[in-house]
């Protein structure tokens, strides 16, 4: 089953975003092993796969849209030390984390608030921002206030 072309599978409301569990939300810490392109469901557009390294293992984390992440302002390289707010869930049998902030040193990438809402959804259309707060903190309703697990490592 192919995807909209609108958000390439990854807009608010797609079968992939939809995945995104407000009740497993959770932060990880761990270094970037690496940073490669992933394709999460047939028919998606590219996204970037952040592949990190912890006391438990390496977990996959799903940041975004290619498109998106490639206009960030943050960078992220092989080794650097993170901490990944967001939902472990399965995705086509494999398990991964739906990144919704990345944390290194004082910087946040902000990708979706915890409620799951993507970042990118309406992105292009205002620019900077989304659709919650304008300018995307992510200390905005609804992600201020909800609950988030104890750090994992």
């Amino acid at each position: 089953q192919r995807q909209s072309v609108t958000g390439g599978g990854w807009h608010a409301g797609s079968a992939y975003s939809q995945m995104y569990d407000s009740q497993t939300v959770e932060i990880v810490r761990g270094r970037i092993l690496r940073l490669d392109f992933v394709t999460p469901m047939r028919g998606m557009s590219p996204g970037v796969l952040l592949a990190l390294g912890t006391v438990r293992g390496e977990l996959p984390v799903h940041l975004g849209p290619a498109w998106f992440i490639e206009n960030q302002n943050r960078e992220l390289l092989r080794g650097d030390k993170v901490e990944v707010t967001g939902s472990r869930v399965i995705v086509e049998g494999q398990v991964v984390l739906m990144a919704a902030l990345v944390s290194k040193g004082d910087g946040v990438l902000a990708l979706r608030h915890l409620d799951g809402f993507p970042v990118w959804s309406g992105w292009r259309q205002r620019g900077e921002g989304c659709p919650y707060c304008g300018n995307c903190a992510c200390g905005m309703p609804p992600c201020r206030g909800m609950e988030v697990r104890s750090p994992r490592s």
